[in-house]
């Protein structure tokens, strides 16, 4: 358990508002994912410093749970885990020109590559550091943002097969992100696993064998099993948030952060008179309505100030 406050002015130290972090919750989560997809292999995501929760804190707790694998936007993230005390399998896929791969290849991070270019700059920086690069490769199979196009992948695997031969890098992996699992049944599901199963098995084509394919996020974890291949990806889900509307889920899932405020004021509030800048729906009939001093930016530094808001 952890707890993320802001405190008040003076000695006593009183929170005016906290986060409370259930580490335990993380694990169960995490443990029962990966009950529910038969043991396959689970990458706990962890960027933006675990959703929030604390990157180190929510690692080591997903570790627990089961997680045989870590996911981070970035780098430096990668490095922090490592800094940390973490050995175990990590995956980094987020970079930009002129990143330096020559620190996570030493630290033993497995980095993706989404175009030629930047296998490129992988391999040369393996090569520089004499060490051969863990890369997986990914396939933009209908989500718009990164990845390598169908009608690029052919040349991303070519040059990867080649650079591989080189001695420079190692493809241990495929994978590819959904754009609306979070939407069950939705026929762009179904497309975009039947792009991944192709670019896949173009991949093996060219020669590679990638030992670790993934293609399932948070609700595909919980709703699609036709996408679980060797290993899931559940990002929000090992925090206990279901992504489906409705907030349904088929695996029990604890809430690992719990928002408490101190009380400022309460005040009656007639029908028709709206409340706060943010809230364009005005309380249907008398009522009283409690007010707490929340901004994300004291109990999140680095957030951008939000209005005080209703408890």
């Amino acid at each position: 358990m952890t707890t993320r406050s802001t405190v008040s002015p003076g000695g006593d130290f009183r929170p005016r508002a906290e986060a409370v972090i259930d580490l335990d919750a993380i694990s169960a989560n995490v443990a029962a994912l990966r009950d529910h997809v038969g043991g396959r292999d689970v990458m706990a995501v962890v960027k933006a410093d675990g959703y929030g929760h604390g990157i180190v804190e929510s690692a080591r707790a997903a570790r627990a749970g089961g997680a045989s694998w870590l996911g981070v936007a970035f780098l430096d993230e990668a490095l922090q885990l490592r800094a940390a005390g973490d050995t175990g399998p990590v995956l980094s896929w987020l970079a930009v020109p002129g990143e330096r791969y020559d620190e996570g290849i030493t630290a033993g991070v497995e980095l993706a590559a989404y175009s030629s270019a930047q296998l490129l700059e992988i391999a040369t920086a393996a090569n520089q550091v004499g060490e051969r690069a863990a890369v997986q490769l990914k396939l933009d199979s209908g989500l718009g943002r990164g990845g390598a196009r169908p009608n690029e992948w052919a040349r991303l695997t070519a040059l990867a097969a080649k650079r591989q031969a080189d001695g420079d890098i190692e493809v241990t992996g495929v994978w590819s992100h959904l754009a609306r699992s979070d939407e069950p049944g939705h026929p762009s599901i179904a497309d975009q696993t039947a792009a991944f199963e192709a670019g896949v098995d173009e991949a093996r084509a060219a020669g590679l064998e990638p030992r670790h394919v993934h293609l399932a996020n948070s609700g595909a974890v919980l709703a699609a099993p036709q996408t679980w291949f060797t290993l899931v990806r559940p990002g929000i889900a090992i925090y206990g948030v279901t992504p489906f509307a409705d907030g349904s889920s088929p695996v029990p899932l604890r809430a690992a952060m719990t928002l408490r405020a101190a009380l400022a004021l309460v005040k009656r509030v007639d029908a028709g008179l709206g409340v706060s800048t943010a809230t364009p729906t005005s309380p249907t009939g008398r009522r009283r309505w409690p007010w707490c001093r929340w901004d994300m930016a004291t109990v999140f530094p680095g957030t951008p100030p939000a209005p005080d808001r209703s408890c």
